[in-house]
């Protein structure tokens, strides 16, 4: 039997575009038998126990499932595109105890004309990162953006990919740095000023307020004590009570405030004169100024929350595309390709636990998507065809430099196990070709008809007998039956053999003028010999129920003898011998019945 190792089939430099005519090689292991399936195969229904990795790379970390790499100058791209302009592209990660509406990370992208109710955030061709925990105080929910990386910044971009983009700063170290301006509030009111005055006022109210100097040491702290001041009860509650009066004061437009306020509010109008000029000084500075600088608090906190988790969602974005990058162990779960997929380097299908009603790998053209649950335990490939027309497998094959290549379809069998074969034994079935047809409610589970290479020898590695069997079943009938059988020098029947044309012989024809023939039962069936003087046959290599015919030419003007082999009693004219006449043939009929000279016979004519 013939043989191919894989290193040397022809190599396929990219897959057809039309990945129904790319077919890849697949060996189940467990029976022994090599099929094939295609690209939309693979797509359709792809089931791994081992790590998506894309691009000719090793897996660089821990428990990830997919991994993508590759080399540019430029850039490297994983791209999700929705056609819909209705609807939106979206990654998203759910948590263990996730569902489509809870514990989730979103970050997607908005179609041309998106128009989905009840989520008005964002407007056609807008992005957004939305996190969603649960609607009560906890779990979940925060989203952090941010650097661990010490002496780096976190910037916020808006019209440039460039520095000249950077509208503000997170700066280590040092704080919240506001590049652009002005800083709008609530009320549509705004500050366009350097920070000194600003910062002078704040200094002035927060040494008259002395609850909020530590307050002030970072701008996180600030916005808190900002925010306990005008929740009313907590600021009167870390302030002394003139500070509380001075509240109160302000509020009421009342301008007589503690000496501390008075000094707050005179610093304050000093810097926000530009501003606002037309309230009275102490409700500006205790009113307005306590709201504007609590609304600026509030804005500088949600924008610091919401740029921390939009830098820390980036992060997480950037170890996931890495994770995918360079992707390494097991992915427990489904996926599904809805595009093509393109493949550059190997897959692997390694599942041993698959039931014994479910294929490894199902290829199918079905428009229903449907198809037939397999009759038993082992299958590897199921393969379904288009509707109304016939299942096709096409394997090509090429060869260049006028060398002859084909394509090769085969099986391999051993005894043992794939770590520690062993050989086959005579009678084990070395390959199995089978159809099957649907009866009233099933199919046949053993076909309807096969073809069986069988060995015909226990195997070693310098003997390996073997025959093709064929079985079919007889009309009326649900049995297989051994029909034929082709062996290395011989083929048997059980049936009838109906030539419609006939049965063509492969004559031996010796050169010359012959004075003896010699038949092998072996390989002769048909012998035509001219002879001009005496010529005798002999008889070898007897087969049981052969038939060896000879025509003989005497092409001499005078009779000679033929001594034919066989006795007297196995001849047709009681004799040895038998005389030719000039310029006449001969007829010889040899028919071997039990492989031995004694029950050979001949019949003679002419």
């Amino acid at each position: 039997m013939s043989t191919v190792k894989i290193s040397e089939l022809p190599l396929i430099t990219a897959l057809n575009a039309n990945t129904a005519q790319t077919i890849f090689l697949a060996v189940d292991t467990i029976t022994d038998v090599t099929g094939r399936f295609t690209g939309t195969t693979l797509a359709e229904g792809l089931y791994s126990h081992n790590v998506l990795n894309v691009g000719n790379n090793h897996i660089v970390l821990p428990n990830v499932v997919a991994q993508f790499a590759g080399s540019s100058d430029h850039y490297l791209q994983l791209n999700l595109q929705n056609n819909s302009g209705n609807g939106s592209g979206d990654i998203v990660i759910t948590a263990n105890n996730g569902t489509d509406s809870t514990y989730y990370i979103d970050m997607g992208l908005n179609g041309s004309s998106y128009n989905y109710d009840g989520f008005t955030y964002a407007k056609p061709l807008d992005g957004y990162l939305i996190v969603q925990g649960d609607t009560s105080a906890t779990p979940g929910g925060n989203l952090v953006i941010g650097t661990t990386t010490p002496n780096k910044n976190v910037s916020i971009l808006l019209g440039s990919i460039d520095s000249s983009g950077i509208i503000a700063q997170f700066v280590h170290n040092q704080g919240f740095k506001m590049i652009g301006k002005p800083i709008i509030f609530q009320d549509n009111t705004s500050q366009n000023t350097a920070a000194a005055p600003f910062a002078f006022s704040n200094a002035s109210f927060l040494h008259a307020n002395s609850g909020f100097i530590h307050a002030n040491a970072a701008i996180l702290k600030a916005n808190a004590a900002f925010i306990v001041a005008n929740s009313g009860a907590a600021f009167a509650n870390t302030v002394a009570d003139t500070a509380a009066q001075a509240i109160i004061n302000a509020a009421t437009a009342d301008s007589k405030a503690v000496t501390a306020g008075n000094y707050a509010n005179s610093a304050f109008l000093r810097a926000n004169t530009p501003t606002h000029v037309a309230n009275s000084a102490a409700l500006y500075a205790n009113g307005a100024f306590i709201q504007a600088n609590a609304a600026f608090a509030s804005a500088n906190a949600i924008d610091s929350y919401a740029y921390f988790g939009y830098t820390h969602a980036n992060s997480a974005f950037a170890k996931a595309n890495n994770a995918l990058a360079n992707t390494t162990g097991t992915f427990a779960g489904s996926m599904t390709i809805t595009d093509n997929l393109n493949v550059n380097g190997v897959i692997k299908f390694a599942n041993s636990t698959i039931s014994s009603t479910q294929p490894l790998v199902t290829i199918s053209a079905s428009n229903t998507g449907i198809t037939q649950t397999p009759g038993g335990d082992g299958y590897v490939l199921h393969i379904t065809g288009k509707h109304n027309v016939p299942t096709r497998v096409i394997s090509d094959s090429y060869g260049a430099n006028g060398q002859i290549v084909f394509p090769i379809f085969g099986g391999r069998a051993a005894r043992g196990n794939v770590s520690h074969p062993s050989a086959v034994q005579t009678g084990d079935v070395l390959t199995r070709i089978g159809a099957s047809g649907y009866g009233a409610t099933t199919w046949q589970s053993g076909g309807t008809s096969r073809i069986d290479f069988v060995a015909t020898e226990n195997y070693t590695d310098t003997t390996r007998g073997s025959a093709i069997k064929f079985y079919n079943v007889e009309t009326g009938s649900n049995t297989l039956v051994n029909i034929a059988t082709f062996n290395a020098n011989n083929v048997s029947f059980t049936g009838y053999v109906n030539p419609s044309k006939g049965v063509v012989y492969s004559p031996r024809l010796p050169a010359g003028l012959q004075t003896s023939i010699t038949i092998d039962y072996v390989t002769d069936s048909v012998i035509k010999a001219n002879c001009a003087d005496n010529i005798s046959i002999t008889h070898s290599n007897y087969v049981a129920g052969k038939i060896v015919e000879v025509w003989l030419v005497n092409t001499d003007t005078q009779n000679h003898t033929v001594t034919h082999g066989c006795s007297v009693l196995n001849s047709t004219n009681k004799s040895t011998t038998a005389t030719i006449t000039a310029g006449s043939s001969m007829y010889l009929r040899f028919f071997s019945i039990d492989g031995d000279n004694a029950n050979t016979f001949v019949s003679i004519n002419g």
